[in-house]
């Protein structure tokens, strides 16, 4: 992802944003608390991924319990359940190390989170993404596109509460 890119929680009250460091790059993500009335961004959480590659991508499961990335190919889960960052930190399981160039994670409305590769005929699945290490149910390939090919992305969904009122533009 871009240093820097937000992954809003779907409950609209945490953001993590990850910052990565010159080569070798050291990975850092951050999840903050979001005061929903003032905008304000409050205690911090780190998470450290010490040398290798980027992230290509992060997302949140739809329960904001646990935290999704991709590092270097592999599939990496957080435990956000979790009361301290080093317990958080200690959490960091590898699910899987999926074939070929892994795209955009992405949760969709059915509870699973979507993993796109780069020319597949299949997205890859986490059916059970608020479950813990492999309880967490990863599919390769499990969805078929029809005889489509996945590019890197996926679409974007809004999460989080809805605003229901009036929008004023000044």
């Amino acid at each position: 992802i871009n240093p820097g890119l937000p992954t809003f929680f779907h409950s609209g009250k945490k953001m993590a944003v990850s910052t990565a460091s010159p080569p070798p790059v050291n990975v850092y993500i951050r999840i903050y608390d979001l005061d929903g009335t003032t905008g304000v961004f409050t205690n911090p959480i780190e998470l450290f991924l010490p040398g290798g590659t980027g992230l290509s991508t992060m997302e949140i499961s739809p329960d904001d319990s646990k935290l999704y990335l991709v590092r270097g190919g592999a599939l990496i889960q957080f435990d956000l359940s979790l009361t301290t960052q080093a317990a958080i930190q200690a959490s960091e399981t590898v699910i899987a190390n999926p074939p070929g160039a892994t795209g955009e994670l992405r949760s969709a409305t059915d509870g699973k989170v979507y993993m796109a590769s780069f020319v597949q005929l299949n997205l890859n699945v986490i059916n059970q993404p608020e479950l813990a290490g492999a309880a967490c149910d990863f599919q390769i390939g499990a969805v078929p596109l029809g005889g489509n090919r996945s590019r890197l992305g996926l679409p974007l969904n809004v999460r989080g509460p809805r605003y229901s009122g009036d929008i004023e533009l000044a």
